[in-house]
């Protein structure tokens, strides 16, 4: 994880990037397959490798915990960001029949659903977060959903009101969205710079 600074400095809010769309889906689809689905399983199986190629390496061994009989929340999050942590709390919620946030009765859903948002945008996303985005959005079979959203997430940052740095980071994020594997990092910040590289490696 990038230092507390640069967090704050190279963060955006969570609501520029929401949860994945395809997270709705592979949360009922995973608890499905911990319940003992055939075909959930299988497709299950197929997706997990996809998601460990575009960095969510800790995303998925949690996953795969879960699906051998581990539920303790405490246990999973170990190792887990604040995203992976979200998707996996919200399929054990579907693995004991709680309703989606959606999904939940008003007032009361609305009330958690803005105080989830609440905490969310506070906490932000790290650089780490986003580069997973990208990194995801890069792979052949990355949800046409996200890729836009990544697309136009770079387009953003690179704004004439943006700060040097972040206008400098929207000019990276394009170019790996265009299937550039050595982009032009001298315009970042050092340390942001060597995050890229790392991933990039």
């Amino acid at each position: 994880m990038i230092a507390q600074k640069h967090k704050i400095a190279f963060c955006l809010p969570r609501r520029s990037i929401p949860t994945p769309q395809w997270a709705p889906a592979f949360i009922q689809t995973v608890a499905a397959a911990a319940q003992g689905n055939a075909n959930a399983k299988s497709e299950v199986g197929k997706i997990l490798p996809q998601l460990e190629a575009g960095g969510w390496q800790n995303l998925v061994a949690a996953i795969r915990r879960m699906l051998a009989g581990e539920n303790d929340f405490d246990k999973l999050r170990t190792e887990l960001d604040h995203q992976d942590a979200y998707i996996v709390r919200r399929i054990l919620a579907a693995l004991s029949g709680e309703p989606a946030p959606s999904e939940r009765a008003m007032p009361t859903g609305e009330a958690t659903a803005q105080q989830e948002e609440s905490e969310d945008e506070a906490q932000g996303i790290t650089l780490d977060d986003l580069l997973k985005f990208v990194a995801l959005a890069c792979q052949p079979n990355a949800p046409p959903q996200l890729v836009e959203q990544m697309r136009d997430l770079a387009q953003s940052l690179q704004s004439p009101k943006a700060p040097p740095e972040m206008h400098a980071l929207g000019r990276v994020l394009a170019a790996l969205l265009s299937g550039e594997r050595n982009p032009e990092l001298s315009a970042l910040p050092p340390e942001l710079a060597s995050k890229i590289r790392e991933h990039l490696a």
